[in-house]
């Protein structure tokens, strides 16, 4: 018969473990799973992507400790979504497993790092914006942890320009682990697609969690059922659950600003007679994003041509020459007068009878978002008209119509308009506003809604002596067609 330990030889096992650096007691069996199959990959990054309520973060703190206790003056890196994540959630729960070790983790507040007597430390901090993440730069890294990377709107500039340097000299891993990303172009949801293919990756559903029994499973989908006004069966069917509860990649289609739009680009010619659009949303905090396009009466059709997003915060003149440069390109325009046939328009009809007007002096209208509906953008003749703003639900509704019936053709140059139209999401249920993600904020999305709500529909690009034999009619103003007739005319 075996004897059962006494609680001082279990606690002195316990020592011995935290003085090796197994911690593998403190954690249930499918932390173990997640343990056990992140050290047996061989991969730099390692993706784990589960339901809420499994306790990865806990399983990241013990990772963390357990690489501290091992390599002395390691440094380790967790970075949360914010930085109050970083104090309110993470911070506590190292703390409280430290509480058991047999010997003192120092907590610097101040530093947001733990550091243990052999020299080695865990840095925290948020993720909220650029310069939040910066906390997190340093000399060198031995292992990172990215907790809720689905919910970090700047997973690639921490990722790219925090993460990769520090941890190419050091060789050191990186664990990113979150429920999927409820945004369907969140940079999380390509990495977790890719680690999955190559097998650096582990899925976990709430199923998998040992420490919940059926009956708590059951009554926790039962109450979010309930919040959110759900049948049990409704709740099951919902992106939310498939989301939340068994890790699948489900994008919340009701706040996807655009959700018609799946990527379908098109390589079109122009026809012989069209009229052509540049769009402006004026950056500040976010970038300046301009399209370009062209609306074919014949089909009824708007077509995307190209597109500029300058992050770069460019002046006023450097906008307006990337913008010439761009219509240059596109149309062989090689002057800005105003915004050529559609200004003078708005003015009173262009000389009379200009059919040079319809192929080469392009474009026909630029339109801008600015500040009043009397304010127009001119630097050195490139004059965009303010665009009507109000009832921007409707306006962004007739796009979404524009392309279930297919009457809006994107080229493949414009790769930026095809991720804000993918990725742009309501703030809330409102849909008043935009989330702002990664320093951007719909901002191409907003330029096809501008230029779509300014075509001039019902306007035939083609001049008004097409298909006419010039050397037979004369068309002119009729107070000069006296002028032209022959004088025997007058005789009759």
């Amino acid at each position: 018969m075996i004897e059962e330990p006494t609680p001082e030889e279990i606690a002195e096992a316990q020592r011995a473990c935290w003085n090796d650096g197994d911690l593998s007691f403190l954690l249930d069996d499918n932390q173990l799973e997640m343990q056990h199959s992140f050290r047996n990959s061989k991969s730099k990054y390692y993706v784990i992507e589960c339901a809420r309520r499994l306790g990865k973060s806990y399983y990241l703190c013990i990772e963390a400790v357990e690489f501290a206790i091992k390599h002395p003056r390691a440094r380790i890196l967790y970075a949360a979504p914010t930085n109050k994540d970083a104090q309110e959630i993470i911070a506590p729960l190292l703390e409280q497993i430290c509480e058991s070790a047999p010997f003192r983790v120092k907590f610097d507040k101040n530093q947001s790092k733990f550091i243990f007597p052999n020299g080695a430390q865990i840095r925290l901090f948020g993720c909220d914006n650029k310069t939040k993440a910066n906390r997190g730069r340093g000399s060198g890294a031995n292992l990172v942890l990215i907790d809720e990377a689905g919910f970090i709107p700047t997973l690639d500039y921490v990722l790219h320009s925090i993460v990769a340097p520090q941890t190419l000299t050091t060789r050191g891993r990186v664990i990113l682990a979150s429920t999927p990303s409820d945004e369907p172009d969140h940079p999380f949801t390509a990495l977790a697609e890719q680690a999955e293919s190559k097998g650096y990756y582990v899925r976990k559903t709430l199923q998998d969690n040992p420490r919940l029994t059926q009956a708590e499973i059951d009554q926790y989908i039962a109450d979010d059922a309930a919040i959110l006004g759900f049948s049990i069966e409704e709740f099951k069917q919902s992106d939310v659950y498939k989301r939340e509860f068994l890790a699948l990649r489900a994008i919340d289609t009701n706040l996807v600003v655009c959700p018609e739009w799946h990527g379908g680009f098109t390589n079109f010619n122009r026809p012989e007679f069209f009229d052509a659009y540049v769009a402006l949303d004026l950056g500040g905090v976010d970038p300046h994003g301009v399209l370009f396009g062209f609306w074919d009466y014949a089909t009824q059709e708007l077509f995307i041509e190209d597109e500029l997003l300058l992050r770069d915060g460019q002046n006023t003149e450097e906008l307006v020459e990337a913008i010439k440069k761009k219509e240059t390109f596109l149309w062989g325009t090689d002057k800005w007068d105003g915004t050529l046939r559609a200004a003078e328009e708005k003015r009173g009809l262009p000389e009379w009878l200009k059919p040079t007007l319809a192929k080469v002096s392009q474009p026909y209208l630029r339109v801008c978002d600015m500040g009043g509906p009397k304010v127009e953008l001119r630097v050195d003749g490139v004059t965009f008209i303010p665009t009507a703003k109000v009832d921007k639900w409707q306006a962004i509704n007739s796009v979404r119509v524009m392309f279930r019936e297919k009457k809006i053709h994107i080229h493949p140059r414009c790769k930026n308009l095809d991720r804000h139209l993918r990725g742009t999401m309501w703030l809330n249920e409102k849909t008043t506003s935009y989330r702002r993600k990664n320093g951007e904020h719909g901002d191409l999305l907003d330029c096809l809604v501008y230029m779509a709500r300014n075509i001039r529909k019902t306007k035939d690009a083609r001049p008004l002596n097409y298909g006419v034999d010039g050397d037979n009619i004369w068309i002119r103003p009729p107070e000069k067609q006296a002028d032209l007739m022959p004088s025997w005319v007058g005789k009759l």
